[in-house]
């Protein structure tokens, strides 16, 4: 009942829904909220850009390569199960990949 006299009041002009105020800038010009949030974005996205560049320089390009590509190998990783067994190529080629300090062939391999 309250909804049906709500409405009738709407249609009647009674009740009115409030308007967003108007804000105007020094010389008395009507401001468009939604083209002040475009210009503040675009200048947010440039700080954040120029941020992102500082960031990377900052820690070094190397650095920067060394990271994204442990995380690609740490995905890849942990995709596979969690068991790992003997005929498990992966695991094995890692293996013999990694270097190791007392290893009498490698003088000779490589």
């Amino acid at each position: 009942k309250e909804f049906a006299e709500k409405k009738r009041k709407e249609k009647e002009g009674e009740f009115k829904v409030p308007e967003a105020p108007v804000r105007r800038d020094d010389h008395g010009n009507k401001i468009d909220k939604m083209l002040e949030d475009a210009k503040d974005s675009a200048e947010n996205e440039e700080e954040r850009l120029k941020l992102e560049k500082f960031m990377m320089y900052s820690k070094g390009l190397v650095q920067h390569k060394e990271a994204a590509a442990k995380r690609v190998d740490n995905a890849h990783e942990m995709s596979k199960p969690m068991a790992r067994y003997s005929d498990d190529n992966d695991l094995n080629s890692l293996l013999k990949e990694r270097p190791r300090l007392d290893d009498p062939m490698s003088k000779l391999a490589g």
